[in-house]
């Protein structure tokens, strides 16, 4: 079994989770986190390739909804493939990587789902050349499946 991503929303839920300094992850917390490092490097390498079907491997199927602050509302698996067809996710950038990803706390519903607050950490480089740093506030919950 893994764990697969269900919902994601940047930026807006974060800030209520509490920071949870020096905290000690349970296995099955840390089952999440290596799920999600996964998935934030096969996005990369899905962006890299121009090829939607290696990120919605990391997708629960028809489960899944995507929503960036600024849309207005959830996108599906179907929304979010039309979306990566368009270019709308590569930002014309000559090079953009994720840098690390920090957990500020994961809640664990029973053995199969979890809620998951984040810090994103992200490098990119524009096409002339300037190098930007970046972070996001993330609201992840993933759901284990076969």
């Amino acid at each position: 079994m893994r764990f697969a991503r269900v919902l994601l929303a940047p930026a807006l839920l974060a800030v209520l989770a509490p920071v949870a300094a020096a905290q000690q992850w349970s296995p099955a917390q840390q089952e999440v986190m290596a799920g999600m490092e996964q998935c934030w490097e096969t996005w990369r390498q899905a962006v890299e390739a121009k090829d939607y079907d290696m990120w919605a491997t990391c997708m629960a199927g028809d489960q899944v909804r995507f929503w960036w602050a600024d849309w207005s509302t959830p996108n599906t698996n179907a929304e979010l493939r039309r979306r990566f067809a368009k270019g709308l996710f590569n930002w014309n950038l000559k090079r953009w990587d994720w840098a690390g990803l920090r957990p500020l706390a994961i809640t664990m519903e029973g053995n199969n789902l979890a809620l998951v607050f984040f810090n994103a950490h992200w490098q990119n480089e524009t096409m002339d050349g300037e190098i930007n740093y970046l972070e996001q506030r993330r609201f992840e919950v993933w759901k284990k499946i076969d």
